[in-house]
């Protein structure tokens, strides 16, 4: 690990400014033992209480989730590297733990499923270990999907096994990451890798339901857009594991249908938007 800059690099793809500090401090309790730095992937500017903090960093991009999380992993002197959102609260050690059990269990080739739990207001119970397996997601049900395979939507890998592979296959036009995760999870496991579940949970993640406030571009474009896209790819049996790391150039542009204006903060962008709790 010395010959890195960091053990960990947390990627959070990120457009709500006023919850980054919380985000931040919630990750000084939750990995006390290891160096990390949290590199949020946004079209908006650090808030002042974070600017002069040495271990966060921030790569701006206007551009949909998956492709400015693409360019910016291209910044990355880290060892490990875990994908988190910006709503969420991490447990304290819980970042410690899951650092442990990768570096007891892991090859270069594995990936640790960093479990959390998710729902409006903080108030999901724990997600049962069921739910991180193929064979119980019907959405998942298609030819090139071994059903006995595992899914993980907050992956910690090797940064270099993300790089090697490629990365997101941005150029398949998904506009969100999730779909984009679950593809590179499968693509790990078509290359042998094991997909092993974290011995704790690691956060807590609030949502907005359905087209709820600032949600309604990503409800629309996972369900109308990276849902198809997804379904029709994984059912056929032709799928690379390594793709071309810079997949994105070719479709790279400012995502309009989230950002049809340069808002300049986020409060800029729910004031013009409209958005209503």
């Amino acid at each position: 690990m010395s010959d890195y800059k960091y053990d960990l690099t947390i990627l959070v793809p990120a457009i709500r400014q006023p919850l980054w500090k919380r985000f931040y401090d919630s990750a000084c309790k939750a990995c006390k033992n290891y160096s990390f730095e949290v590199l949020f992937a946004s079209p908006f500017d650090l808030p002042k209480e974070l600017e002069n903090i040495s271990n966060i960093r921030l790569y701006k991009s206007y551009s949909n989730v998956p492709i400015t999380m693409q360019k910016a992993t291209k910044t990355i002197e880290s060892d490990l590297l875990w994908h988190s959102v910006d709503d969420e609260i991490m447990f304290e050690d819980s970042l410690d733990k899951c650092f442990e059990y990768f570096y007891d269990n892991c090859t270069d080739k594995d990936v640790v499923n960093c479990r959390y739990r998710e729902h409006a207001n903080f108030t999901s119970p724990e997600f049962p270990l069921y739910y991180w397996k193929v064979k119980n997601n019907p959405e998942l049900q298609l030819k090139g999907i071994d059903k006995e395979w595992e899914i993980s939507l907050q992956p910690l890998m090797k940064t270099n096994l993300f790089k090697s592979l490629g990365g997101f296959r941005c150029n398949l036009g998904i506009n969100y990451s999730n779909h984009l995760h679950m593809d590179l999870i499968f693509r790990i496991q078509m290359n042998g890798g094991k997909i092993y579940h974290s011995p704790v949970e690691v956060g807590n993640a609030d949502h907005y339901p359905g087209r709820s406030f600032d949600h309604a571009e990503i409800h629309d474009c996972q369900i109308y857009n990276d849902l198809p896209i997804f379904s029709r790819i994984w059912d056929r049996l032709d799928n690379p594991i390594v793709v071309d790391y810079d997949n994105y150039l070719e479709i790279d542009r400012d995502w309009t249908e989230r950002f049809d204006f340069k808002y300049k903060s986020y409060n800029e962008m729910v004031i013009k938007k409209g958005y209503v709790k």
